[in-house]
């Protein structure tokens, strides 16, 4: 990873990324969360938007590796009360295709272990959807155990 960089972003750097974003937000939700869903734009601009006024309220946390003036990871994280302890929510967590297996993901989550103990969290929560399972195996690799499954049932 000596030619990536490792940047914990505020709304405003966010702005300077606003394209590379929404495309990264595309392919992380309609390829690996919802891929039976048509591309709704309005949802990927609503999602840009607030992480823009969650960084801006410092309610949430997003940390990027960029390379050659583009992000090509990232991991988007808040902090939430839980029972009597914090933990650190990730929100989304995704890295490029093309830069998979390059120890990017390994390295933001190291990142996101750091913010925890800095932000007074005993620990990170997550959940991943069944249509990536490569995500499961990411987790259960990096430490995480499984604790609930999340049910849907349309109406």
């Amino acid at each position: 990873m000596n030619d990536f960089e490792i940047v914990e972003f505020d709304s405003d750097l966010v702005r300077n990324y606003e394209k590379n974003l929404k495309n990264m937000f595309i392919e992380n939700t309609y390829q690996f969360h919802y891929p039976e869903k048509e591309v709704n734009m309005d949802f990927i601009n609503d999602r840009y938007n607030k992480l823009r006024k969650y960084l801006n309220e410092k309610t949430t946390f997003f940390i990027a590796v960029i390379r050659n003036s583009e992000i090509v990871g990232f991991i988007w994280l808040y902090k939430s009360s839980f029972m009597n302890y914090y933990r650190l929510v990730i929100n989304s967590f995704f890295v490029s295709e093309n830069y998979r297996s390059r120890g990017i993901g390994k390295s933001l989550m190291k990142k996101a272990e750091e913010k925890a103990l800095k932000e007074g969290c005993s620990e990170i929560a997550t959940h991943y959807s069944t249509d990536n399972p490569n995500a499961g195996v990411f987790y259960l690799n990096n430490g995480f155990d499984k604790t609930r499954i999340e049910v849907v049932k349309k109406v």
